[in-house]
């Protein structure tokens, strides 16, 4: 599944960075502009959005925390 992910602290922006993920940055200075900027271009394209999700399904085991 696509996301679109905005770091609410300094330690998230540290996380590794996972397949299918739109990183925007930190909440503070991430603008209202650049979250519809970034969430209308992934809902405009659809290849966009079948590579991220495809990506991301790839990087999982569904194993979930076993």
């Amino acid at each position: 599944m696509p996301v679109v992910a905005v770091a609410v602290n300094e330690r998230e922006l540290r996380h590794t960075v996972c397949p299918g993920v739109f990183r925007l940055g930190l909440a503070p200075v991430v603008t209202d502009q650049q979250i519809r900027s970034a969430v209308t271009s992934v809902l405009a394209d659809s290849r966009l959005r079948a590579e991220m999700s495809q990506t991301s399904r790839a990087a999982v085991d569904g194993k979930g925390a076993r």
